[in-house]
């Protein structure tokens, strides 16, 4: 898809290309949207070289605008701008070309896509809100001064002195409270 603006940017503008890399980077937007409006239709049959299709194509031109803009500091006039737009997308249709195995998606119904899949980089945030839930819920049966010692023992992993130093009490105190928990956590999951 094309870049959509607000409003038009006819190629009305005197300004030469050095002069609008000058304005967009004093914070000039209009000026950058005047450089891609310029030259859009040639580095568009850039990218088409190396697109399968027009949204590839046009992938392609998304990502040297986006190249382009955050980059454009970096832009030495000893070239034409032409020429270093021309570079950005003949980089990124490379990149799009070489690179498209770490982008493109399996597609389910392809009956490959089992051994392509990576268990093991997929991610479920809702997986364990149930048992999340469960334990949010038992922990709240058991009193305060109990739950806090199993927490800070069993679950944030201090040992009994350090849990104890914390809490203000004896290790002593910090075992029983914690055993007392543990009783009614397995009292309440048993049933």
């Amino acid at each position: 898809m094309a870049p959509v603006f607000d409003d038009a940017c006819p190629d009305d503008d005197h300004r030469t290309d050095d002069e609008l890399v000058e304005d967009f980077l004093d914070g000039d937007v209009r000026a950058f949207r005047i450089i891609i409006e310029r030259h859009r239709a040639r580095l568009i049959a850039v990218a088409r070289r190396y697109a399968a299709n027009e949204d590839d194509a046009q992938d392609i031109m998304q990502e040297t605008w986006l190249k382009a803009s955050t980059s454009l500091d970096g832009y030495r006039a000893e070239a034409k701008l032409t020429t270093w737009l021309h570079r950005i997308v003949s980089n990124q249709g490379y990149d799009f070309v070489h690179h498209r195995s770490r982008r493109e998606r399996p597609v389910l119904d392809e009956e490959d896509t089992a051994h392509r899949m990576q268990t093991k980089l997929s991610h479920t945030p809702h997986e364990h809100v149930v048992n999340t839930m469960l334990m949010q819920q038992i922990l709240a049966k058991v009193p305060e001064y109990q739950r806090t010692a199993l927490v800070l023992v069993d679950m944030l992993g201090h040992d009994v002195s350090s849990a104890a130093r914390a809490l203000g009490v004896r290790p002593g105190t910090v075992k029983s409270r914690r055993a007392r928990a543990r009783a009614v956590l397995q009292e309440t999951v048993d049933v």
